[in-house]
């Protein structure tokens, strides 16, 4: 059973923020509502979204829910508009077999590699690896350099993918992000056939 399901609801994010407080405040109990633009989740194309602001499609917002809050959610955006007169629809729901996140990075000293090194060497239980790469390059000429200077003594450079379970990958994202020298691309989705 996949651990998310997608769903894209017509709405701005504060109206659909409020609408979902709402929902969960009158359930009673906590959801694990993710947010693309809050966790680093890439929506659709640039086009798409470049179509969004220019209005000639309406705004989308993207949430991930688990499959039990789906349920309940279809149900209450199916009520929304008569209840209380938001204009909020379901466009899409899917579910979430796993995602990726492409990382890359460089550093210039031994210290700043070895810990990329070992945030690469205690994943999450699930995620792996794939296509990574890291490579580590010394030139005695840079020696004494300073850190923005176009040479240096030490370059480590590397980039890579991430497979996994998404919430895993959103919590990786979150902790990497303070990584020094780590870039990461958005996390991308991978449905469930």
């Amino acid at each position: 059973m996949p651990e998310y399901r997608e769903m894209v609801l017509a709405g701005s994010l504060p109206v659909v923020k409020a609408f979902l407080a709402g929902l969960t405040l009158g359930d009673g109990s906590a959801w694990d509502i993710l947010f693309h633009e809050e966790c680093g989740v890439r929506r659709e194309s640039a086009l798409h979204r470049w179509l969004e602001k220019l209005h000639v499609e309406g705004e989308e917002t993207h949430v991930l829910v688990t499959p039990e809050r789906a349920v309940a959610l279809v149900r209450a955006v199916a009520d929304a508009p008569a209840r209380t007169g938001l204009m909020i629809s379901l466009r899409a729901d899917r579910p979430v077999r796993e995602a990726t996140l492409e990382y890359r990075f460089e550093v210039f000293s031994r210290e700043g590699a070895a810990a990329i090194r070992q945030a690469l060497a205690a994943l999450p239980d699930g995620v792996v690896a794939e296509e990574s790469e890291a490579r580590e390059r010394e030139d005695p000429s840079g020696r004494g350099v300073e850190v923005y200077a176009p040479l240096h003594e030490y370059t480590g450079s590397g980039h890579g993918r991430l497979r996994g379970p998404l919430g895993r990958l959103v919590e990786l994202r979150r902790t990497w992000s303070e990584v020094p020298m780590m870039q990461l691309e958005e996390i991308e989705l991978v449905y469930a056939d």
